[in-house]
């Protein structure tokens, strides 16, 4: 995944940057959630990771979130934007994808 998201040209971490990367907006964050297997006669024949992918950004830029959907759509990920969001304390928007 990470090589993926990489094809955007921003920052991009698993979960989260130290501070002392000093990292700031635009960048990506993501995570692995829940697996959603096809499974059979007490067998798994297809394994399916999904994850989280967070664009953060200092103020709303469709322009990157283009640029990342069309990364998506490159790699034949299949993906739904579910929330977007502006975190008061960080002064950040962040917009949320499940893969």
């Amino acid at each position: 995944m990470l090589d993926i998201l990489e094809q955007t040209g921003l920052s991009v971490a698993y979960h989260h940057f130290s501070k002392k990367d000093g990292i700031q907006p635009p960048f990506i964050l993501y995570v692995e959630n829940n697996t959603d297997n096809f499974m059979a006669d007490d067998k798994t024949y297809t394994k399916f990771q999904n994850y989280s992918v967070w664009l953060v950004t200092k103020k709303k830029d469709k322009n990157l979130e283009e640029r990342l959907e069309e990364v998506f759509d490159n790699n034949s990920l299949p993906y739904n934007k579910t929330s977007e969001d502006y975190i008061e304390d960080e002064n950040i928007y962040q917009v949320n994808y499940e893969i």
